[in-house]
């Protein structure tokens, strides 16, 4: 997708019509609008989010949709619309989604807009030149460019310093949804509540047809599975509480760093917490490890008496000169002639008997693929005690490494209440303007206690899960014996087994896919942040769907601080990586039908406020080449210096708001490539804003 064209009509601070063209090529894809404060630089991005979706949420609920100076124009009672057109390309399509309301001046100060006078139309043309106009441009829209994916492609400053903090309720959600919608993974899970429902349907349909037995049995299903969603919502929300809590706990650590006296203190907390985390990755993947070891290899200990029996057994066959031999060809030809069994049943030529026994000829093993088949096996029984000695000695190796890592930790644990007890001791000395540090610190001890909690709260329900899943697989076994044998039970059961079956398929495809794309995204944010910082910063994108950011100190990465510039640097990196992955996957021939992607621009206010002068400069550079089409909103200061310097090879388009006012402190002019253009200008008889082309 790619953004042509926007035409404003009276919308918000743009007088009449404005219209403004987008640089679409693929070298030169930034399009830059120039605007000092108050010129319309959010409104401009308003106009996206309400042309496309309707969305008013951004718009200061004091303040009108429609140019205020209209008023001046319109006699009482005058009608007048406010509307919003957007051109774009998508997939060889050119669309053109016009949005409108009306307005009405009631009073010589008063607008009100009309109830109910929203229009939404979106035509096209395709390939072959024919023009179409959607029936439903709402969903067209959606399915272009998702709806819950609007405020990631088209965001203002503010937007990038909230998106790292974890505080905001349901912020886990917006980043796995982020991820999911992106990749329209959300087709896999519609189908999953899909086939669950058909499901509930079949088995409910299958107790119908069986006795009052089964009608009961899959009422206790049905009643155990809403326990399970009960639980899996309260494990969701024990979820999010730890992250908040967790964060709240690194605000508090940040405010400690700040008091001097603590600040070393406060580091070396970190240091142990990071090696902590480390020590308890480790630790889990040892565990997995061993269990691995243990399923596959479960028998090795416990078949010693099995196997020496074994060879008993074949040595005195040896011994005996029974093997190596097969049955004898003549034993099975003298059965034959003789028209007997051993058994004394009669086998007459021609009979089914006789040509069973006549093809025991034709299967009969020679007595060297006899030999062969034996030598394996002892050839196998004798790597037993190598294979049974290496188990012990990896499993040992295994004991050793998790004994280790524990006692790791336990130090660790114990470091951490020293640092605590020396920070209260040192804190009751500390005063002035700082924060009380001994509150503080208390303060921390009492959200780690209920991180713990709620962290044995989580295994609580996870345990419970677990048990009612066995229990549901019981009923199940249960309710297949109690259906009956009537036909219309019997099909109802198939359908069931059928879509269950599919159901659980789709569970674990989506899992694998939003693993897959998680990693993915949190490859890509660090190739990016590697690149504009030079590996001083990385990131993450956690199991609960946290975006982290680390920082370099001393040869650790230690997490930074919600409020910082480099925070904002992987936000809007890790917008990057969106755009990045779903072009790469929309582009790629491999493309999976589950992870379609797709090519969407990126709409920024003010991007590189809060950006240092060494991180500002390279994130212009390394965006154009990550998406399709940028389009910068900023001011002259944001768009200054290097930013602009590394920025303008990209640059196809631009554009200059120039905000006209009654009684301005100043006018304000731009020099843009060796001319002047009006920032701010003295109006005549009303304010607004006037878009002009860079040439």
């Amino acid at each position: 997708m790619k953004i042509s064209k926007i035409k404003l009509v009276n919308f918000r601070q743009y007088d009449g019509e404005q219209t403004i063209t987008f640089a679409t090529e693929n070298k030169s894809n930034v399009t830059v609008i120039h605007g000092s404060n108050g010129a319309g630089k959010t409104a401009l991005l308003n106009a996206f989010k309400w042309g496309f979706y309707g969305d008013r949420d951004s718009i200061p609920n004091d303040e009108p949709l429609c140019f205020r100076g209209i008023i001046k124009d319109k006699d009482i009672g005058d009608c007048f619309s406010v509307k919003v057109e957007i051109e774009f390309e998508h997939e060889a399509n050119s669309f053109l989604l016009e949005r409108s309301t009306m307005f009405k001046k009631v009073s010589e100060v008063l607008m009100d807009e009309i109830p109910n006078s929203t229009s939404l139309t979106l035509s096209y043309t395709d390939e072959t030149g024919r023009n179409h106009i959607s029936k439903n441009p709402k969903d067209q829209i959606r399915q272009i460019l998702p709806e819950d994916m609007h405020p990631y492609f088209f965001f203002n400053g503010e937007d990038i310093n909230r998106l790292g903090d974890t505080t905001k309720k349901g912020y886990n959600d917006k980043i796995q949804n982020a991820i999911k919608n992106l990749m329209e993974l959300t087709i896999v899970e519609r189908g999953i509540n899909h086939l669950e429902t058909v499901s509930r349907g079949f088995r409910r349909e299958m107790a119908s047809y069986a006795s009052d037995e089964a009608k009961v049995i899959e009422q206790k299903i049905t009643n155990l599975e809403e326990n399970i969603q009960d639980e899996v919502s309260r494990r969701k929300d024990l979820s999010l509480e730890v992250g908040a809590l967790e964060n709240e706990m690194e605000i508090i650590g940040d405010k400690i760093k700040k008091i001097g006296p603590l600040s070393q203190l406060e580091t070396s907390r970190e240091e142990c917490e990071t090696n902590i985390r480390t020590a308890e990755k480790q630790l889990e993947s040892l565990e997995n490890k061993c269990k691995k070891l243990i399923q596959d290899y479960s028998a090795l200990p416990f078949i010693r008496e099995a196997i020496d029996q074994v060879q008993s057994i074949v040595e005195d066959k040896r011994k005996k000169k029974d093997l190596p031999i097969g049955i004898r060809e003549n034993f099975i030809n003298d059965i034959l002639l003789d028209g007997i069994c051993i058994c004394g049943r009669e086998i007459k030529e021609g009979s089914a008997e006789y040509e069973v026994v006549k093809k025991l000829l034709e299967k009969q093993a020679t007595p060297t693929e006899i030999e062969s088949t034996v030598n394996s096996l002892m050839g196998h029984f004798s790597a037993y005690d190598n294979h049974n000695s290496h188990l012990r000695e990896v499993l040992g190796d295994i004991l050793s490494q998790e004994c280790n890592l524990k006692n790791q930790i336990k130090d660790y644990n114990e470091k951490l209440s020293e640092i605590s007890a020396e920070i209260k001791r040192l804190g009751k000395n500390l005063g002035g303007e700082t924060e009380d540090p001994v509150m503080l610190e208390a303060r921390r001890e009492t959200i780690r206690n209920n991180i713990k909690g709620n962290e044995r709260a989580i295994g609580g329900v996870n345990q419970r899960i677990e048990q009612t899943e066995k229990l549901i697989s019981k009923l199940k076994i249960e309710l297949k014996k109690a259906k009956g044998n009537e036909s219309k039970t019997i099909l109802a059961e198939t359908r069931y087994e059928a879509v269950a079956e599919a159901a659980n398929t789709l569970k674990e495809l989506n899992k694998i896919l939003i693993e897959k794309v998680k990693v993915n995204v949190s490859d890509e944010i660090n190739n990016i942040l590697h690149e504009v910082t030079n590996g001083y910063i990385k990131a993450e994108v956690t199991d609960r769907f946290e975006l982290k950011t680390f920082r370099m100190d001393n040869g650790q990465f230690i997490p930074i601080a919600k409020s910082t510039g480099q925070n904002q640097v992987t936000s809007l990196a890790f917008i990057s990586s969106l755009a990045k992955i779903a072009k790469d996957t929309y582009n790629s021939p491999n493309a999976s039908s589950f992870m379609r992607g797709g090519e969407f621009p990126l709409v920024m206010d003010s991007p590189f406020g809060s950006l240092d002068e060494n991180y500002g400069p390279k994130i212009a550079e390394v965006i154009p080449q990550l998406t399709s089409q940028v389009i910068v909103i900023a001011s002259e200061k944001q768009l200054s210096g290097d930013v602009e310097n590394f920025l303008r090879p990209y640059i196809g388009k631009e554009h200059v708001l120039t905000r006209f006012e009654d009684n301005p402190k100043n006018e304000l002019t731009a020099n843009i490539l060796g001319t002047q253009y009006d920032l701010i200008k003295k109006a005549e008889d009303k304010q607004y804003t006037k878009v002009t082309e860079v040439l």
